[in-house]
């Protein structure tokens, strides 16, 4: 097969951009010709000229000079299938547009919830918010989720009425990362039958260290993502807990720091699976609904055990008590207190580890992942090919 992976890469590195670019290695290593275009936000946004420019193009939510690459791109490489990823803030739903218009089909991984959620995240100052799933877009308006701005959010709601009827599609298969992301589109409306569960995989390659020690905590470093209240709830007097990744609030986590933390910036994927293999827990402490939770599956893998908010995917993703620990979103202390207990009882933690490894094998490996993906490509262009 010739497949595209069209992907809107974050400032500040995280699991989508991660997905992206695992799914393109595992797809070309399988024989597959993969051909990828980004628009990445560090690039697109580092010069005032271009800024200004980028800015003009995506306020609207709906960017005609986006559509123009990406049909440049497709007849180039002559693509049969097109896997969409994040498309905010330079795609927008105008990239998906244009390849319907090229009758390529399109299979697009729901990373967020961008599509019916004007913030994306179901979240509003920093809370869990569902108003929009069930009551459209008005909350979203009359609080200015996109950016703070009324204005903002209006062409949003504007561009997404003009996307909605791209969803549904003949030539459109959605793949929902979990139940509870599969759940939230169908409860805003999507239509279920076009909606496929497919957790995500990881292709990292362990690096267990037998002198484990301490907590690690992955990923962008911002209040909505737990980091500030967890090392306020870390005890000065505790193992150590590494902070891997960097974000807008960096500055405010090193204040908050005790001696017994450490900061190592973002790393690459060996940098994260050494961290992972030094570490007898992983903490995730997001205050938002996450879609998946990919350090979840990698903790798995390395033998490290998973200490996380019930809070979105992660309730998909760990088996509670057997394959990870989970408590109540916003319950810094349980989650610390659990982590502290899994550092001091190897057999718990031993029996944990053992059955998420397992796990992660079964269900989130790149065998596992290669099969799922390869079965829904086919399926889409046989759909294509029949309403054709």
């Amino acid at each position: 097969m010739r497949i595209g992976i069209l992907h809107n890469a974050y400032r500040y590195r995280g699991g989508e951009d991660r997905v992206a670019e695992a799914e393109a290695r595992l797809l070309a290593s399988a024989g597959h010709h993969v051909s990828r275009l980004c628009f990445d936000n560090q690039i697109e946004f580092a010069e005032l000229g271009p800024k200004l420019l980028n800015l003009a193009r995506s306020a609207t939510g709906w960017n005609s000079h986006a559509a123009s690459r990406v049909q440049e791109w497709i007849r180039s490489e002559r693509l049969d299938i097109v896997h969409t990823h994040n498309l905010f803030p330079l795609i927008t739903a105008a990239g998906p547009d244009a390849i319907r218009a090229m009758r390529v089909p399109i299979v697009a991984t729901l990373h967020n919830y961008r599509a019916f959620c004007a913030s994306g995240t179901l979240t509003r100052n920093g809370l869990a918010c569902d108003e929009c799933v069930t009551r459209g877009p008005m909350p979203a308006l009359i609080h200015g989720c996109w950016a703070g701005s009324r204005m903002r959010t209006a062409s949003w709601m504007l561009a997404q009425r003009r996307a909605r009827p791209l969803w549904e599609h003949d030539r459109v298969t959605l793949i929902a990362p979990t139940d509870h992301v599969h759940d939230r589109y169908r409860e805003a409306g999507f239509t279920q039958s076009r909606i496929v569960v497919r957790p995500h995989f990881s292709d990292i390659v362990p690096r267990p260290n037998p002198e484990r020690r301490g907590a690690v905590v992955i990923g962008r470093v911002e209040r909505s993502k737990g980091v500030l209240d967890l090392l306020t709830a870390w005890p000065a007097n505790a193992g150590p807990l590494t902070v891997v990744g960097d974000g807008p609030d960096i500055d405010e986590a090193r204040m908050l720091a005790g001696g017994n933390t450490r900061f190592t910036g973002p790393l690459d994927a060996g940098g994260v699976a050494r961290e992972l293999g030094c570490a007898k827990v992983l903490l995730s402490a997001s205050l938002m609904p996450e879609t998946f939770g990919l350090t979840l599956i990698e903790a798995a893998a390395s033998g490290a055990v998973a200490a996380a908010f019930r809070n979105g995917g992660s309730s998909s993703v760990i088996v509670p008590d057997r394959t990870g620990i989970l408590v109540e979103r916003g319950d810094f202390a349980g989650l610390v207190e659990s982590a502290l207990r899994l550092m001091d009882d190897n057999s718990e933690r031993g029996h944990i580890a053992s059955r998420a490894k397992q796990r992660f094998d079964d269900r989130y490996s790149s065998r596992a992942g290669l099969a799922s993906l390869e079965t829904i490509y086919r399926a889409s262009l046989g759909i294509a090919e029949a309403a054709a």
